[in-house]
């Protein structure tokens, strides 16, 4: 259970720091690189992971975040997608800003149904963070570049 927003703020720029380090070590050449047909691209991955950190982030805090999708026009470049999980972090950064400690006791709807407290939707988005970066560290272990460490 969280208790405390700033607490999780704290370790939520933790969390974000590791995956743009993954992000920045894809090779700007292989953005739409996958492993086998019908997987998605690294490019893909990363904006995944930044449109469904502000689904949660809605969710957890105002209830019924929208998935807005992973497609081009969330970044085509390498550049484009670390601006677009930049983006992501700033409004998860405000959001929890304003955020009251007593709120993430409150019942939200989300995207998986609901109700759940504030508090499980944020650990859930930790989670599906966690496992899209560790595809992309395999990803870039399948072609041949060397994931960040990590803690750095």
């Amino acid at each position: 259970m969280i208790v405390s927003a700033s607490a999780f703020s704290d370790y939520w720029q933790r969390v974000h720091g590791r995956t743009r380090d993954m992000v920045a070590a894809i090779p700007a050449d292989r953005l739409d690189w996958r492993p086998a047909a019908g997987e998605l691209s690294c490019a893909e991955i990363a904006r995944h992971i930044a449109s469904t950190r502000r689904m949660n982030i809605v969710s957890a805090t105002l209830g019924a975040g929208l998935y807005p999708g992973h497609d081009e026009r969330f970044g085509a470049t390498l550049d484009d997608l670390l601006h677009y999980l930049d983006a992501t972090n700033a409004e998860i950064s405000n959001r929890l800003a304003g955020m009251r400690d007593e709120e993430l006791a409150e019942p939200r709807m989300s995207n998986q149904g609901g109700p759940y407290p504030a508090w499980n939707i944020l650990l859930a988005m930790i989670e599906h963070e966690v496992h899209h970066r560790s595809q992309l560290a395999t990803y870039l272990s399948l072609m041949g570049v060397q994931p960040p460490a990590l803690y750095g």
